[in-house]
């Protein structure tokens, strides 16, 4: 499949194919029962071994496990976290509910997706990777949601496959929130994953929570390469 993006605006690197590599992991590790997948842009504080032997261990049905997000499912401009599905757009909500989904809010759990386990072999067995395709053509046709790879997930993890992760694991925000919107643990010595989710990226000029980032670059002069990238004062 050739994945391209509907019309809209643009949303950076949002809008890449291989933000969309997640969906063909199943694939790509064809030998693996299990995966656990981290953004470019997080920092594991806890080993994910953790994430790994925990996840899936109560649930004989669940596909995805990922930390709930406090967000609208539907979009809405005038909300402080807006959502990201169309609900109230007509022809969205015809093809929302012909794919299943006539009551998003009621349907669909909101998550970040940048800190995931995935069930591969259970991903493979209800062939959702076809699904997830499916979800783009229906979304090429119709736009049914604002940006990213984020939303197809969200189908996909609807009626039973979707388990719910501790939100430590997915301190995400840190690329835009202040430190007031955090969760008071994610700051701390409790959280597992810091997820630099949002346009502020640490190692950029303007980035946030670099004092966090820093402590667990490799090789500080590797990132020399990337632009505007303050190296740290010796």
């Amino acid at each position: 499949m050739t994945l391209s993006a509907p019309r809209g605006p643009s949303y950076g690197n949002l809008r890449s194919p291989l933000n969309f590599a997640r969906f063909y992991l199943a694939d790509l590790l064809p030998d693996a029962d299990r995966v656990v997948y981290l953004d470019a842009d997080a920092v594991a504080v806890r080993d994910v071994a953790d994430l790994y032997d925990g996840a899936f261990s109560g649930s004989a049905s669940s596909v995805v496990a990922a930390a709930p997000r406090d967000q609208r499912v539907c979009y809405d401009r005038n909300a402080s976290r807006p959502g990201v599905f169309y609900c109230d757009d007509a022809a969205a909500k015809a093809a929302l509910a012909a794919l299943g989904f006539p009551d998003p809010e009621a349907d669909l759990e909101a998550f970040n997706a940048g800190v995931l386990a995935l069930h591969l072999g259970r991903w493979r067995s209800l062939g959702l990777t076809a699904r997830f395709e499916d979800l783009m053509r229906a979304h090429a046709a119709t736009p049914l949601w604002r940006l990213g790879s984020n939303p197809p997930l969200i189908l996909i993890a609807a009626r039973g496959r979707f388990e719910a992760l501790d939100p430590r694991w997915n301190c995400d925000g840190l690329g835009w929130k202040r430190p007031g919107d955090l969760e008071p643990t994610c700051l701390g010595s409790g959280a597992f994953v810091w997820h630099w989710s949002g346009p502020r990226k640490p190692w950029a000029r303007r980035g946030l929570y670099r004092q966090l980032w820093w402590p667990h670059a490799v090789d500080a002069r590797c990132l020399a390469a990337l632009p505007f990238v303050p190296l740290p004062e010796a």
